[in-house]
C-alpha cells in the first residue's frame, strides 16, 4: 500500500508548517557530513558549540514552510524563508564537507525528523556563514 499524492501532502502539512502539529511550534535545522539514514543518526553532525555551530530554530508555520506541493507525485515540502547559520570561528567537522541537511526536534540531541542531501557539499571554514536559500530545504514523501 501507498498513500496518494494528496495524503502525501496533508501528512507533510500536519508536519511542517503547523505550529500545532506533533513537531510543535519550532523545529531546528542541522547538517551533517555523512547520510543519517532512516536511523536518524546524528554521528556525523559537527559538534554543536566547537567553531560556532549551533542548529538554526525554525518557527513551525506556513510562512517557513509553506504548503506542500506534488510535483510528478511525490509529496514535497520546501522551506520558505533563508536558513542562516551563526558564522563559524573555526573550521567544522575537521574539514570534511557538509553533505546533508536536516530537521529535528531539539536544539541538541533530541530526534532527527528528516533529512536530505545538500546538492552542493561544502567544508565550512573559519568566518564562513552556511545559508540554505528559501526553496533549497527540500522534504519528500512517496
Amino acid at each position: 500500500m501507498s498513500f496518494t499524492n494528496y495524503a502525501e501532502m496533508q501528512i507533510l502539512n500536519n508536519l511542517l508548517g503547523n505550529a500545532s502539529g506533533p513537531w510543535g511550534g519550532t523545529v531546528y535545522i542541522g547538517v551533517s557530513t555523512g547520510d543519517p539514514g532512516e536511523s536518524g543518526s546524528m554521528a556525523s553532525e559537527p559538534t554543536i558549540g566547537v567553531g560556532g555551530y549551533a542548529r538554526v530554530p525554525v518557527v513551525n508555520n506556513g510562512t517557513n514552510w509553506p504548503a506542500a506541493t506534488s510535483p510528478g507525485g511525490v509529496g514535497t515540502k520546501k522551506n520558505g524563508t533563508a536558513v542562516v547559520f551563526p558564522e563559524a570561528t573555526a573550521q567544522w567537522s575537521g574539514g570534511t564537507a557538509m553533505s546533508w541537511f536536516f530537521i529535528a526536534d531539539a536544539a541538541s540531541g533530541g530526534n532527527m525528523l528528516a533529512s536530505g542531501d545538500i546538492t552542493n557539499d561544502k567544508v565550512i571554514d573559519a568566518g564562513d556563514t552556511l545559508r540554505f536559500d528559501a526553496d533549497t530545504l527540500v522534504v519528500t514523501l512517496d
